[in-house]
């Protein structure tokens, strides 16, 4: 096995052949430094050090030439890219730069297991993530299970409808949804208050929507309220429904109101005229 001991001072200006290994008279005490590629180390270019025995020194290198590189990939391994801040090449080209306070990746990256994140978490800026679907706000949501809800639809009235009907009649309380996949549901969320008249009947109270429109509830509706044969009634009412429509149309949600005796006024919303509102929410995973 050859040695290489530092009992042997090379002088300066002493020639050395290529690629030398040396312990030269302008490098510090216990320090081992390679020449490459010059005749006399004086002027060469210190490629690495070995100093104590132990620790290993390089030049910065460039992603272009890095300092740490292969034989048969001399433009593929690590160099100093900056203050605190180890770069990586490959093919010549910066593919991550690891700091004292970041990583970064000038690559598009492939995992192969899960990502697990602490901390702050991924700041993403103005990007989004790509090759899932077309690449929008809500087929990127629906990549992911841990995402459920995909778009959001608000809607309000104050204006009053009235109908002295025992069928159902639709009210100003609307709003239109679009999925984007026929997977999805949509989640109808109504509240408002309501108001019979004076008379021990029946008011109904449902949602109309999906691919029809459809009563999303029965004859009854969603809800009931019963008339008082002395006072007005003005009661406060919330609908709900997860309707899935399997479709990827416009889809509109509606308030419909009826009597339970076809004389009786029932009106939405009261005559307080009070706002009413409706959310649509398109989920997934449900």
């Amino acid at each position: 096995m050859a040695q290489i001991t530092r009992s042997t001072k090379v002088a300066g200006g002493t020639t050395l052949g290529a690629n030398t290994l040396a312990r030269a008279a302008d490098v510090e005490t216990d320090v081992l430094t390679l020449f490459s590629a010059h005749n006399n180390h004086d002027s060469g270019t210190s490629q690495w050090s070995v100093v104590n025995g132990a620790l290993v020194e390089a030049n910065n290198g460039t992603a272009g030439s890095p300092s740490l590189t292969f034989v048969n990939d001399p433009d593929t391994g690590l160099y100093r890219d900056a203050a605190n801040t180890v770069g990586i090449s490959a093919g010549g080209t910066k593919r991550m730069g690891i700091s004292d306070t970041a990583a970064t990746l000038n690559v598009p990256t492939t995992l192969s297991a899960a990502l697990t994140m602490s901390g702050a978490g991924i700041a993403m800026g103005s990007q989004k993530i790509t090759g899932l679907a077309s690449g929008t706000v809500a087929t990127d949501a629906a990549a992911y299970t841990q995402v459920k809800v995909l778009q959001v639809v608000f809607g309000t009235t104050s204006s009053q409808t009235s109908t002295t009907s025992n069928g159902f009649t639709i009210t100003n309380l609307t709003a239109s949804i679009t999925p984007t996949s026929t997977s999805n549901k949509v989640l109808v969320l109504a509240c408002g208050d309501c108001q019979i008249a004076n008379v021990s009947t029946s008011m109904f109270l449902t949602l109309f929507g999906g691919t029809g429109p459809a009563n999303l509830g029965n004859a009854q509706g969603l809800a009931t309220v019963l008339g008082n044969a002395t006072n007005t009634q003005r009661v406060p009412v919330s609908l709900s429904y997860l309707d899935s429509p399997s479709s990827t149309s416009a889809l509109t949600y509606s308030v419909r109101i009826r009597n339970g005796d076809n004389t009786t006024t029932v009106t939405f919303p009261s005559s307080n005229t009070p706002t009413c509102s409706m959310i649509l929410m398109e989920v997934n995973g449900l």
